[in-house]
């Protein structure tokens, strides 16, 4: 398994990401680089997502709940443990991780198990909030997973968490699901579409919540891993980073 400390863009690369918007170098320019990239295998994203404004220009956030995950004590998260694969807790028992955060030193992980087994694995936010009018979610996601093998997303509930919803059709800006997950590897997520593959940096979505304006909601981020021994899989991705979600207003 490749550790965290060994996840590293490639320097041709390096070079090619510093370069957009200078000489006249454009994201398009950087994604025909990267097509040349990958057909000799240096399968490392090129390019980031410019980061959204999460409000209109002349426009303030309000923040109505925010988590940089820098207060384990606050506890505003559940996870249940899963046992012998990908799951949302490392260390001793804790979904606070410190190995690669956005800002601060904290932030949430889907962490590998040696036994590689397929996982459906959550992350909750515990109590709801009662949405006020033109609420919005923003978080941020760094992926390095087996692209169309493992999937990350994010869901919501209104009922407490009795039943679920993708927020996938709430997508206001920023980074938005880039795969669609295999159905014959034992995902749970198969045929869905998900954050997948890697990304070079923490990259920010904003979705809009204005349709569940007075509702109780509750966010969760679920990962989904392949089944063990699936062809074409590997064993040595990190996995599913989440930092900085905020709810909020304009």
């Amino acid at each position: 398994t490749i550790a965290v400390s060994d996840i590293t863009v490639p320097a041709e690369k390096k070079a090619i990401l510093a370069s957009v918007g200078t000489a006249g170098i454009t994201a398009d320019d950087c994604g025909e680089v990267q097509k040349a990239l990958d057909a000799v295998e240096l399968d490392a994203p090129v390019c980031g997502l410019a980061q959204p404004a999460l409000c209109a220009a002349g426009q303030t956030p309000v923040s109505v709940f925010a988590d940089g995950f820098e207060s384990p004590a606050a506890d505003n998260w559940d996870s249940p443990f899963v046992w012998g694969g990908w799951n949302w807790v490392g260390g001793v028992n804790t979904i606070y991780q410190q190995s690669l955060p956005h800002n601060g030193i904290y932030h949430l992980q889907a962490i590998e198990d040696a036994d590689e087994l397929a996982v459906d694995a959550t992350a909750t936010l515990r109590e709801p909030i009662t949405l006020p009018a033109g609420a919005r979610l923003a978080f941020r996601t760094y992926t390095q997973m087996a692209a169309t093998y493992d999937g990350g997303v994010v869901e919501y509930s209104t009922d407490g968490g009795t039943t679920w919803t993708d927020a996938l059709p709430l997508h206001l800006a920023g980074r938005n699901y880039d795969s669609t997950v295999r159905t014959d590897v034992g995902n749970v997520l198969g045929g869905r579409r998900a954050f997948s593959g890697r990304t070079s940096e923490y990259q920010a979505s904003v979705y809009e919540l204005s349709t569940l304006e007075g509702q109780p909601f509750q966010v969760r981020f679920r990962w989904g891993s392949n089944a063990p021994g699936t062809p074409g899989s590997t064993f040595s991705i990190a996995g599913y980073f989440v930092d900085d979600v905020e709810i909020f207003t304009c």
